[in-house]
């Protein structure tokens, strides 16, 4: 299993991101709730390449507490609710 330890010293499990619905390609999310973009290759205006690397995306609370992230794509804004996107891909038992 591939770890990594944050400043505030919790290990983030590397290994179980998936895709988060809507946003493959872009976006994944683990079983912790941390959620990354993905490293990508664009086109600009003028026809130049652009890569941006993917890193972890920074998470707020919304007025009820609940976490949120935004994401980006082609230009525009988009809240994540990551309690949401968790009930969808890591499902609990039951």
């Amino acid at each position: 299993m591939n770890a990594l330890r944050s400043s505030t010293s919790k290990e983030i499990i590397l290994d179980d991101f998936k895709d988060i619905p809507g946003w493959e390609g872009y976006y994944q999310l683990n079983s912790q709730g941390i959620m990354r973009s993905l490293t990508r290759t664009i086109t600009t205006k003028d026809n130049k390449k652009r890569t941006f690397l993917g890193q972890i995306v920074k998470t707020h609370p919304d007025g009820k507490g609940y976490q949120i992230a935004f994401a980006w794509r082609n230009r525009s804004r988009k809240t994540i609710r990551i309690a949401k996107e968790l009930e969808k891909l890591f499902p609990k038992a039951q």
